[in-house]
């Protein structure tokens, strides 16, 4: 009798256990098939509205097993050049949000060509999952090949990217050699130190659930969607680049902490690389505290390194 009952008691916990591992296992699902679809917004303005030409392209990721088309602006300089700069914008935004358009006329002014493109899943782009940045790297890479079509070699393109952006183009550009010229603009130092608050975001979960969760979630992502999260680490490819890269950073920024473009800074290969660190200054907000410097920073910057 007393076997019998042992027996039950543990025939009674395996089944427990295994009914919270079936839970577990597909709420971490749940919070995987949700944080990775983007949130696309529609295009609200286009360089018309800033008395720009343009012209409508559309290119394909670099080395992509998929048939996403990627769409962007080409805005050509005043006067005729090959220096181009690729725009990158931040997480469930697009090439016509916010300040993109403002910040290209003013390099448009100042004899840069521009290339404002909408990541996979934003704006007029396909495909509709968020990768976390790394597989997002991808899309500027085809910006750079769509450049080199016209002539314009990888030397002569800068990368400018906003939050989730200032990640891509990091990583980006760890993987074209020619590119000497970088602007992370509140980028993130790696992937994992923001999940936990965007899954809060997303899922309004308990904040003391989601992190018992995170560990299913990554597993989940990678099995599924092919996000590997150690992966999406910008701060390891600013410590590959051997050139001076320019960061830009709120003081007050909550979203993606100031920490984030610090750690980066320091871990640059480049001493000369510099951060710019507005202390009253929110979220990707630098550049509307105070436009015109913002704008002369960049063009110093970039002049500089394309030069060189």
């Amino acid at each position: 009798m007393k076997y019998l009952i042992n027996k039950i008691s543990i025939y009674s916990t395996l089944s427990v256990i295994g009914f919270i591992s079936i839970i577990y296992l597909v709420m971490s699902f749940f919070l995987a098939s949700q944080v990775t679809v983007s949130e696309r917004n529609p295009l609200e303005q286009n360089p018309v509205d800033y008395l720009l030409e343009y012209e409508d392209v559309s290119f394909s990721p670099r080395s992509d097993d998929t048939d996403i088309s990627l769409k962007g602006w080409f805005i050509p300089a005043e006067v005729t050049t090959d220096t181009t700069i690729i725009i990158v914008h931040g997480l469930n935004s697009n090439r016509a949000a916010g300040f993109m358009l403002p910040i290209s006329q003013k390099l448009h002014q100042n004899g840069f060509n521009t290339l404002l493109i909408d990541l996979r899943g934003h704006g007029e782009s396909g495909g509709d999952r968020f990768n976390g940045g790394y597989i997002e790297r991808l899309d500027v890479l085809g910006a750079v090949d769509f450049l080199k079509s016209r002539g314009i070699p990888s030397s002569n393109v800068g990368l400018l990217g906003f939050s989730l952006g200032a990640g891509v183009v990091l990583m980006a550009a760890e993987d074209e050699s020619d590119i000497n010229a970088v602007v992370a603009d509140s980028g993130f130092a790696s992937v994992d130190d923001l999940i936990v608050q965007e899954v809060r975001r997303r899922t309004n979960l308990h904040e003391d659930i989601v992190p018992i969760l995170i560990p299913g979630f990554t597993r989940m992502t990678k099995l599924f969607y092919g996000i590997d999260v150690d992966l999406i680490r910008p701060i390891r490819s600013a410590g590959k680049l051997e050139y001076p890269i320019f960061f830009i950073h709120g003081g007050k920024d909550e979203r993606i902490p100031v920490d984030h473009s610090k750690r980066m800074a320091k871990a640059s290969f480049n001493q000369d690389t510099k951060l710019w660190i507005v202390e009253s200054i929110e979220h990707a907000g630098v550049y509307d505290d105070n436009p015109d410097f913002y704008i002369s920073e960049l063009v110093n910057y970039f002049s500089n390194q394309i030069a060189n």
